[in-house]
């Protein structure tokens, strides 16, 4: 059985461009701690997203391997949790860099799954002639 890749050859793409765009913005127009807090809050939710596809890639192998991934997943969220709401405590100016980083990675699967949803939905000019 050939060893597949943990994401497909295009998922990681919309999500690493919407993260470098909230990257490059908050580089360019807030303050170096709210550039730490992006980065941080970046780096958790690749940690969410490994855990996920995990998660997925678990399901029909080992019972252990998928409590593992569940940890990873779950603690991603948790960790994620408890640095917005240090940061919101701590400096609310920043939080919103902050959950612009957290909500960069769901933007990035809805904006591609609705243009895989209409580029199917949308049928090229030489399936509709044939």
């Amino acid at each position: 059985m050939a060893r597949k890749s943990l994401f497909g050859r295009w998922e990681s793409l919309p999500f690493g461009l919407l993260h470098l765009g909230v990257l490059g913005a908050c580089a360019f127009t807030a303050s170096p701690k709210a550039l730490a807090v992006v980065i941080l809050v970046t780096m958790v939710a690749i940690l969410r997203y490994v855990g996920l596809a995990l998660v997925a890639r678990s399901l029909a192998s080992s019972r252990l391997a998928l409590i593992a991934s569940l940890s990873l997943w779950l603690t991603s969220f948790a960790a994620l949790a408890a640095i917005l709401y240090v940061i919101g405590s701590r400096a609310p100016a920043i939080l919103v860099w902050g959950a612009v980083a957290a909500l960069a990675g769901p933007a990035s699967a809805f904006l591609s799954a609705l243009v895989r949803g209409l580029a199917s939905i949308i049928q090229p000019k030489e399936e509709a002639a044939a």
